[in-house]
């Protein structure tokens, strides 16, 4: 397993954009996009084979680096739909690794560790990991959940790119780098906490979302008595994104659970 500090990550740098992909058809017959290559960095070759023998089947790809140093070069060269950390990092070093990661790469994080108590768990979500899996892992169920992240990818659209910074999804376009976003062609203006909230749910299509964690996750702070915030920053962004503001088609509401960015526009 990679056992590192988050300093490693200072040279990590993505040269050459995303690809569009392409339709959904192509996924469903079980033809992966050329840019469907995933990064594993893990130093247990056991594990990488045992994932790798899962994927196959998938046509899903698996580029298996042994460490930071060379993940860091194979990055380089080209981008990564889905980036598969296997450490046992826990406290305020996972949180520095995951935040240099995010910071030169925006693409979905998992990590693997054996520390999966609920609130190593809670934290490593909270510092940015899309996803946990215990040692040992199952590797059948994160092929499936590795598939599942690319379909989104591939069926809804969504693209995103490291050296144009944006991300496109629902006729919504936003530009990363200059916080701009536009609206089935027209430019509209969001505060910062709108844009983040926005771009934080474009990022996990059809994933619902408590009150609670999207503060945790969006505000970076503990919750603290009620919600009403979260709510009224909901209300704003289907004002700007929706045609009907009263029936919403984009940000739906799971009654009783939260929020969710909808990947397709709902069949009435």
């Amino acid at each position: 397993m990679v056992k590192t500090t988050a300093l490693l990550f200072s040279e990590y740098r993505i040269h050459k954009a995303v690809k569009s992909a392409p339709c959904g058809r192509c996924f469903a017959r079980g033809i992966i996009p050329d840019m469907a290559e995933i990064l594993l960095i893990t130093s247990d070759d056991m594990i990488a084979r045992q994932i790798g023998d899962h994927f196959a089947p998938r046509h899903l790809k698996l580029k298996h680096e042994g460490n930071i140093a060379a993940a860091m070069m194979a990055v380089a060269v080209r981008p990564f739909p889905l980036i598969i950390l296997d450490t046992d990092l826990a406290g305020q070093e996972l949180k520095q690794l995951i935040d240099e990661m995010r910071q030169q790469s925006k693409a979905p994080f998992f990590l693997i560790s054996s520390r999966t108590s609920e609130a190593d768990v809670i934290m490593a979500l909270d510092a940015g990991a899309d996803d946990v899996f215990a040692r040992p892992v199952r590797p059948g169920e994160l092929a499936a959940k590795a598939a599942a992240v690319l379909r989104r990818q591939v069926i809804y659209g969504i693209k995103e790119q490291r050296d144009g910074d944006y991300i496109e999804a629902r006729e919504i376009y936003a530009d990363l780098e200059q916080r701009r976003v536009w609206v089935r062609g027209k430019e509209k203006r969001f505060t910062r906490r709108e844009f983040e909230l926005l771009v934080f749910l474009m990022r996990h299509p059809d994933q619902v979302f408590t009150k609670e964690e999207l503060y945790r996750r969006v505000w970076g702070e503990e919750v603290v008595g009620d919600m009403a915030t979260v709510t009224v920053h909901i209300k704003k962004l289907r004002n700007m994104i929706e045609e009907k503001p009263a029936y919403p088609t984009i940000i739906g509401t799971d009654w009783g659970v939260g929020y969710v960015f909808l990947g397709k526009a709902p069949e009435w």
